[in-house]
């Protein structure tokens, strides 16, 4: 069986900031990261699916994952613990779709972990690693802020209080976008069933 791309469509703040302050939006960079991924996706027609935070306003670029054929999915409403139980009507992509196949749990607490194919892992360990845990696990996942473009990244450390996750989320940059190409060329995926 072929390994399954998949997105978790959620901004580089959604797990790491106090719940209150969590952005409703992807900010720039990360919706910039989605557009690039989309248009590499369609460049290797490869289908992906993207897994939706409810909280995320960002219904055209829903629209256009949607329309490119890939598939949505749930990663809660607010990225919280707390959140285990699915609740398709309080998703905005049921809203656009009106029908939420897959979900993903925040923090992998309900729902199984795939493995180090994604992720930090995806952009520390190297390649040969990273695609032998793919065609072992089967699944591939990434978030926008992974492939973030390291030039930019930089401008994003104001929103960082803490050195730890600074380190967490810009470790590795550099070496992500190519990864996801390599993978993209050299694999050949499912598509979500």
């Amino acid at each position: 069986m072929a390994p399954i791309f998949t997105v978790d469509l959620e901004d580089h703040l959604s797990a790491i900031v106090p719940f209150k302050n969590r952005p409703t939006e992807l900010c720039d960079y990360c919706y910039s990261s989605t557009e690039w991924l989309l248009d590499k996706l369609a460049e290797y027609k490869v289908k992906a699916i993207f897994y939706i935070l409810g909280m995320t306003s960002a219904k055209s670029l829903l629209v256009r994952i949607r329309d490119e054929g890939h598939t949505l999915g749930s990663h809660g409403f607010f990225h919280n613990h707390k959140e285990h139980e699915f609740d398709q009507s309080d998703f905005l992509c049921r809203k656009i779709l009106g029908y939420v196949k897959y979900y993903r749990s925040p923090y992998w607490d309900t729902t199984p972990r795939p493995g180090k194919a994604g992720g930090f892992y995806l952009r520390v360990l190297p390649y040969t690693e990273i695609k032998d845990e793919l065609i072992r696990t089967g699944i591939l996942y990434v978030h926008p802020h992974d492939i973030l473009n390291h030039d930019i990244y930089p401008k994003c450390r104001l929103y960082y209080k803490n050195s730890f996750y600074w380190c967490k989320r810009h470790i590795g940059l550099a070496t992500a976008r190519p990864k996801i190409e390599q993978l993209l060329y050299e694999v050949k995926w499912d598509e979500p069933g």
